[in-house]
């Protein structure tokens, strides 16, 4: 039993790609380096977009992924 608890552990464990880190740098530096209110609330409001495009993408994958016509599930 502990040892398909450490498995679904591991499995959890993700790391974070290269380019992804590299486009949070670049955004990160925008907003620390503007001065602009109107930028960085734009900047907020995309963001905002983004995680909830992000989120809607991911639980439609699951929504997927668990479905029972799903072939991967079948097999």
């Amino acid at each position: 039993m502990e040892k398909s608890r450490e498995n679904k552990i591991d499995f959890l464990e993700y790391q974070i790609p290269l380019e992804d880190q590299f486009v949070f740098e670049r955004l990160k530096r925008s907003v620390e380096g503007s001065e602009n209110v109107e930028a960085i609330k734009m900047m907020a409001i995309y963001f905002a977009q983004i995680a909830t495009q992000r989120n809607a993408i991911i639980k439609g994958l699951i929504k997927d992924l668990i479905s029972p016509d799903n072939i991967i599930l079948k097999s």
